[in-house]
């Protein structure tokens, strides 16, 4: 078991909000406070894999817009606890990747964009323990809707170096 460990998905990073913000607006999807990272795009606009991950899901809804769901490889430490981390990028133009994919950190995952409940182009990432079955598990803050910082776990490099390092 490893402790969780992730590359930032764009390079340059810019971030437009952070985790745990409160916000009034989020309420109509049962929580208050600002569940992921926000960041301003680069030009190509390719978010990638923060890490080694499987594509568990991929779709579209009302919050997320387009969006892609990715499943740490194996249980990691994180948060104080041992689980299987899930990354959802949000607001996608257009998904890159199919479920059961295994993607290797640094390999692109989707086109960023505004679908969903998104006030201009960006990438939203946020990350949540899951149980055997991908259902959310739910660890932490309700307020945040059981998603967790996951920032802290950043090692300092970028995806896109991430097959240098």
């Amino acid at each position: 078991m490893s402790r969780f460990e992730v590359y930032w998905p764009l390079k340059p990073l810019i971030i437009t909000q952070g985790f745990g913000i409160y916000n009034p607006a989020y309420e109509r999807f049962g929580f208050s406070k600002h569940n992921g990272i926000d960041m301003a795009l680069p030009g190509d606009k390719v978010a990638y894999a923060m890490c080694d991950a499987y594509v568990m899901e991929t779709g579209k809804n009302d919050g997320a817009g387009n969006y892609v769901k990715l499943r740490t490889v194996e249980p990691v430490e994180a948060e104080g606890r041992t689980g299987v981390v899930c990354l959802m990028y949000m607001h996608a133009e257009r998904v890159l990747v199919r479920k059961g994919q295994l993607l290797k950190a640094g390999d692109p995952v989707q086109i960023c964009d505004n679908t969903g409940f998104s006030t201009g182009e960006h990438l939203h990432v946020s990350a949540f323990f899951v149980g055997p079955d991908g259902t959310k598990l739910a660890y932490g803050d309700k307020e945040t809707d059981y998603c967790f910082n996951w920032g802290v776990y950043v090692n300092r490099f970028y995806t896109v170096d991430a097959q240098k390092v």
